[in-house]
């Protein structure tokens, strides 16, 4: 399991029975290979682990954490339907004020921004902040390092 296999990237129907029996597996080790192949599967058949998403939802505490980490591909995307499994929509919300504060920052250095988010809906909304770093490489080409700046936070109406 999250080999990368590329018979189970292009058909990963043969490995959803396996995934299905460990789901539950006492071993956290075991549960985590479970994810990572979840991940694996997100990249070319992502409405598979949608599927699954659905149907293991609030299945377990466990079940719950599978799914968190075998979706980060998917959430790091920004993919409608899995921000919608986790209650995230961005209808009404509104970004303002973007600022970085530091354009260039050394290793060892922080980058500082700021911004203003307005919820512009009738009631509360949790929201996921993610942002990405570029980094100059060694060779002198661009890497992208994608991070979250906060997992959840409310956002009212002021």
């Amino acid at each position: 399991m999250g080999n990368g296999d590329s018979v189970s990237k292009k058909d990963p129907t043969s490995i959803l029975p396996i995934l299905e029996n460990l789901k539950n597996d006492p071993s956290e080790y075991v549960r985590r290979s479970v994810a990572n192949s979840l991940n694996d599967i997100a990249k070319d058949n992502p409405q598979i682990v949608l599927e699954i998403a659905s149907k293991w939802k609030s299945y377990s505490k466990e079940t719950d954490g599978i799914i968190k980490h075998g979706a980060r591909t998917l959430l790091k995307q920004g993919h409608p339907e899995i921000l919608s499994h986790y209650g995230l929509q961005s209808t009404n919300i509104e970004l303002s004020s973007f600022e970085i504060k530091t354009p260039i920052v050394k290793i060892g250095d922080y980058l500082q921004f700021q911004f203003h988010l307005n919820n512009k809906n009738e009631e509360p909304k949790t929201v996921r902040l993610e942002y990405a770093v570029h980094y100059k490489k060694a060779k002198g080409h661009l890497a992208k390092k994608s991070l979250k700046s906060a997992r959840k936070s409310i956002i009212r109406i002021n």
